[in-house]
């Protein structure tokens, strides 16, 4: 666990909620989904955090369903004041509210990047129907599926040097545009950790430290078993 201002992870997600509005069976959240216990991103934290990174730095807002946050468009605002680059991780259900859509273009003038969590995520929408627990997949399955839903596309396992061999990006057309998806392969270690150890992404904790990103959720998953 390093401090925001020592921070060397390319990408660093922001768990802003722990709500979500689909309750997929394979969620990787499993017993913090919608569990009150586990409190919405601290805006406070989060800006003291976000002013100390060293260098510009996707910031990632996740969930549960980061739509669900009342403060996101205030996260968004935050990232960009510091001059990073945010991303939103969503299951796109809100995307389908008109005014919400409109709020959000009208408050920043600009595009964010906004990538769906098409393995994850896509059980109610297309033909994945039978497709539901995506953690018998491989990697090289989970592409496959997702080509037989958007068309072929060139996976990306790098980024800007950063290479995870278990999680590959990827991007198709659709009616509004060029939209963006990912494939994680769960299966990988005996523990359901892909890519231990990986430098390209770290996770924002509720203490404002960071840590890596795979290794946050089995820490949290720990300490359930703990209980």
């Amino acid at each position: 666990m390093i401090k925001p201002e020592n921070n060397t992870f390319h990408t660093l997600s922001i768990q802003t909620t722990y709500q979500c509005n689909m309750k997929c069976a394979n969620c990787y959240l499993g017993h913090m989904l919608n569990n009150p216990d586990y409190a919405d991103i601290d805006l406070k934290v989060f800006e003291d955090s976000i002013s100390k990174l060293p260098g510009k730095c996707d910031i990632r807002l996740i969930g549960a369903e980061p739509t669900m946050n009342d403060n996101l468009f205030e996260l968004i605002r935050i990232t960009r004041k510091y001059n990073h680059r945010p991303s939103l991780l969503t299951n796109g259900l809100k995307l389908g509210q008109e005014d919400y859509v409109i709020k959000m273009c009208d408050k920043y003038n600009r595009t964010t990047g906004i990538t769906f969590p098409i393995m994850m995520r896509i059980k109610s929408v297309g033909k994945m129907g039978n497709h539901l627990d995506t953690y018998t997949y491989n990697i090289n399955e989970l592409i496959n599926i997702a080509k037989e839903n958007f068309g072929d596309f060139e996976p990306v396992f790098e980024i800007d040097g950063y290479k995870e061999k278990n999680t590959c990006t990827y991007k198709f057309q659709t009616e509004i545009g060029v939209m963006y998806g990912k494939c994680t392969d769960w299966t990988i270690d005996d523990d359901g950790l892909p890519d231990r150890g990986s430098k390209r992404r770290g996770i924002l904790t509720k203490e404002g430290m960071i840590m890596p990103f795979f290794e946050f959720y089995e820490e949290e998953v720990n300490v359930k078993k703990k209980k």
